[in-house]
C-alpha cells in the first residue's frame, strides 16, 4: 500500500504517468545538468595537475549559464516533442558525465604514477 501511494505522488494526483515529466524537467533534469557541470570543475583541476600546470581554475560564466542554458533548451525541445530535450539534452549529460569520470579516473592515474615514481616531485 505505502508503495502504491508513493508511486500514485510521483505520478501526479491524478495518476497521470504524463505527470511524471513535468516533474522530471523541473527536479530531476536539472540538477542531473549541474551536477555534471559542477564535476568539470574537479575534472579541470585534476587534469591542470597531471599535466603539470600551476595555477587556478576559473568555473564563471561556465557553471551557471552552460547548465541554464542546457536547462532552458530542453523545455524548448520538449515543446516540439513531448520528451525530445529529456531525450537530447539528458543524452548529452549523460555521455558528458561519463567524459568527465573517464577524464577524472585518467588523471588521478597520471597524479598516482607520478607520484610512485622516484624522485618525483612534492
Amino acid at each position: 500500500m505505502c508503495g502504491s501511494s508513493l508511486r500514485q505522488v510521483f505520478l501526479g494526483v491524478l495518476g497521470d504517468e504524463r505527470a511524471t515529466l513535468p516533474l522530471v524537467l523541473s527536479i530531476a533534469l536539472p540538477a542531473f545538468i549541474f551536477v555534471v557541470w559542477l564535476l568539470w570543475i574537479p575534472v579541470c583541476i585534476l587534469g591542470k595537475e597531471a599535466r603539470g600546470e600551476v595555477g587556478g581554475v576559473s568555473i564563471l560564466p561556465g557553471v551557471p549559464l552552460f547548465p541554464l542554458a542546457a536547462w532552458g533548451l530542453a523545455a524548448l525541445l520538449n515543446l516540439i516533442h513531448d520528451r525530445l530535450g529529456l531525450i537530447l539534452v539528458g543524452g548529452f549529460h549523460v555521455l558528458l558525465f561519463l567524459a568527465f569520470l573517464g577524464s577524472l579516473v585518467h588523471s588521478s592515474r597520471v597524479l598516482r604514477r607520478s607520484d610512485a615514481e622516484p624522485g618525483a616531485k612534492s
